[in-house]
């Protein structure tokens, strides 16, 4: 981050510095110009691990863009917690000290080198909110629904990616609803104004343990590139 930038907290812990991608790298397969093309995405998600669901679970996800204009960036230590800091993770009723060394892995990750492809992302049932949306004539719709009965969309389907923007790849119940939800109370909104910015994958060798995290944003803001109000969301197989 820039020298002057501060780490990011919800409930005053430090959150998980979870993604940063470098835009110029994503440009060449941003073939609808989505995003911006200068700068870097910088992902941060709540070390609780909220599932992002309820409306208290707003400012779980903090996305920020930072351009050249704001100064080279620099690393940034993670911010000192207290001892005597407690926590109850995800509503299941543990509480730990987050001064646990067992603890700190949560929001220090362990790091990796990114590459990038395009492909196209299919919604996930023929009924779902995405296909929906989608307001295909009837042939067409079969025609998608015959072609996700088919092996090469099930063998697709059997291995997840991390994913920027496209149709997620959800384990649960339809996010746009939640995040409409959520946010209804700020600013009404409807669950098709909202849009996968980024969805990552743990197979369990790392903090969310066999999960997929999931930031969202809403339409408007992506238009604008503006990442001031994204919604994050968490599912487990």
């Amino acid at each position: 981050m820039p020298a002057t930038a501060t780490w990011p907290s919800w409930r005053d812990i430090p959150m998980t510095f979870i993604a940063q991608l470098n835009l110029a790298d994503v440009a060449p397969h941003d073939t609808d110009q989505r995003l911006p093309h200068e700068g870097v995405l910088s992902f941060f998600y709540a070390s609780q691990q909220p599932w992002g669901d309820k409306a208290d679970d707003l400012g779980a996800a903090v996305v920020r863009h930072f351009t050249p204009e704001g100064g080279p960036l620099v690393p940034h230590p993670v911010p000192a917690i207290p001892d005597e800091l407690e926590v109850s993770c995800n509503d299941a009723g543990m509480v730990c000290a987050l001064s646990d060394a067992g603890w700190r892995h949560h929001f220090v990750l362990q790091q990796f080198a990114l590459r990038f492809s395009h492909f196209i992302s299919e919604p996930d049932s023929y009924d779902s909110l995405e296909m929906l949306m989608l307001e295909l004539p009837e042939a067409e719709g079969d025609a998608l629904f015959n072609f996700q009965c088919s092996d090469a969309f099930t063998d697709r389907w059997r291995d997840p990616s991390d994913q920027i923007l496209g149709q997620a790849y959800r384990l649960q119940n339809d996010m746009r609803t939640d995040c409409a939800d959520v946010f209804n109370p700020i600013r009404g909104t409807q669950a098709r104004d909202w849009q996968l910015l980024l969805q990552l994958l743990d197979d369990g060798s790392g903090a969310f343990g066999f999960a997929m995290v999931y930031f969202w944003i809403h339409s408007d803001d992506l238009a604008r590139h503006c990442f001031d109000n994204v919604l994050v969301g968490k599912q487990c197989d």
